[in-house]
């Protein structure tokens, strides 16, 4: 199956300019507010990111995904060739445990992009 569409919101690791560089997650927004519907379009973009990041020189161990309705979320990894979706879905009613993944990420990438 052939999966398309546009980018809903990328967070790179660059804030100081709109060219798109060094991309580190990407956010779907699940169409028909289904999330199940958006986790091949995120897989699909996700391995974009890779190879973007790759042509520029940058191999990141992980690249991170998430799809959501806007209540509820979802979570993934690219791991080499591997996708790692997490079973649990979050709910915006429990804001502290999206923004936890979040901050989970983004320390990630904090020590991977240093070393």
């Amino acid at each position: 199956m052939r999966q398309k569409g546009e980018c809903n919101f990328i967070l790179a690791k660059d804030t100081g300019s709109f060219n798109v560089n060094v991309p580190l997650l990407q956010v779907v927004e699940a169409k028909r507010n289904d999330v199940e519907i958006g986790i091949t379009q995120c897989a699909a973009q996700m391995i974009g990111t890779r190879l973007y990041n790759e042509q520029r020189g940058l191999e990141l161990s992980y690249i991170y995904g998430c799809v959501t309705t806007g209540d509820d979320w979802q979570f993934m990894k690219l791991a080499n060739n591997e996708l790692l979706i997490d079973t649990r879905k979050y709910y915006w009613g429990n804001v502290s445990q999206i923004l936890g993944v979040f901050q989970g990420i983004i320390d990630f990438y904090n020590k991977e992009l240093v070393r």
